[in-house]
């Protein structure tokens, strides 16, 4: 009994979905052609040119791919430097913000005894304005005795 794949000498090819629509027959093909050899290497060919262009495709996808992978390594690359440079200049600013504070007291430490001295000078020079103002009184007051005796 023959099969229905082989009735009436032709073969026929199935997608695999719905065997009666979806039948594809190939008209003129028997089964001594197929048993001869000559549609294997026509099929072969054809599944060579296929997966030829598949793996063509493929190769295609994955050099975009590539190229897309290589200029986010690129980006991450330069922006790993730039943060290595702008922790270099943080480190670098934080020393010099620390420096200028330790100056900074420094400078206030100096200006409160500036001011301490000034004001010991300030005090000495008026205790001693003090004194020069007795002295002139003082002088001032002898100077008039020693008119008036000569005027009398």
């Amino acid at each position: 009994m023959a099969s229905p794949e082989t009735s009436m000498g032709t073969v026929i090819l199935e997608t695999g979905k719905n065997p009666l629509a979806e039948e594809i027959k190939l008209e003129g093909i028997n089964v001594a052609d197929v048993l001869s050899g000559q549609v294997i290497p026509l099929l072969r060919t054809r599944v060579k040119v296929a997966t030829t262009q598949a793996v063509a495709e493929k190769e295609r996808q994955l050099r975009k791919i590539e190229a897309k992978y290589e200029i986010l390594r690129k980006r991450l690359a330069e922006e790993v430097e730039l943060r290595k440079s702008s922790e270099k200049t943080c480190e670098s600013l934080r020393a010099d913000i620390e420096v200028t504070r330790c100056a900074e007291v420094d400078l206030w430490d100096r200006l409160e005894a500036s001011q301490v001295a000034f004001n010991e000078k300030s005090q000495r020079i008026d205790e001693l304005t003090a004194d020069l103002e007795k002295k002139n009184q003082t002088h001032a007051a002898e100077v008039a005795v020693k008119l008036k005796a000569l005027a009398v």
